[in-house]
């Protein structure tokens, strides 16, 4: 009796086809899912960032505090480090109106495939929001 060793060609074959066919499902989902934490953590840090300037105002008489006209320093004023990540996939940034009574906290998305999506709260704690309704995720 004569011992095989090894597989046979068509065994790889068959093996890689299913691994192929098994990464064609996955990848894309991954994408997906990587975008709606993005998604998560900018949602996350606009509600600090709410918090934060809310708290300002309490302390400056109803005053908001912005970037990059009034030179927002996000530690001393907001309490909270820069948000914006170094890859620049993200801008965070805030608006604040001519009588600083006024603000709109936004994070917008500079990379990948929803680029120029974003979303925002102004100081009403009112949400708009371009990124999930662009079906990114």
């Amino acid at each position: 009796m004569i011992r095989r060793r090894g597989y046979t060609l068509m065994e790889i074959l068959i093996t890689v086809s299913i691994l192929g066919i098994l990464a064609a499902i996955a990848i894309p989902r991954f994408g997906k899912v990587a975008e709606r934490q993005r998604y998560q953590e900018a949602a996350s840090l606009l509600g600090s960032i709410y918090a934060g300037e809310q708290a300002y105002a309490t302390r400056h008489d109803g005053d908001y505090r912005g970037t990059p006209a009034n030179k927002l320093d996000w530690r001393n004023d907001l309490m909270m480090d820069d948000p914006n990540p170094a890859d620049g996939s993200i801008s965070y940034t805030i608006q604040i109106s001519p009588g600083a009574d006024k603000f709109t906290a936004s994070a917008k998305r500079t990379k990948g495939g929803c680029n120029n999506k974003s979303i925002s709260v102004d100081q009403d704690g009112v949400w708009s929001d371009t990124w999930r309704t662009a079906g990114c995720f």
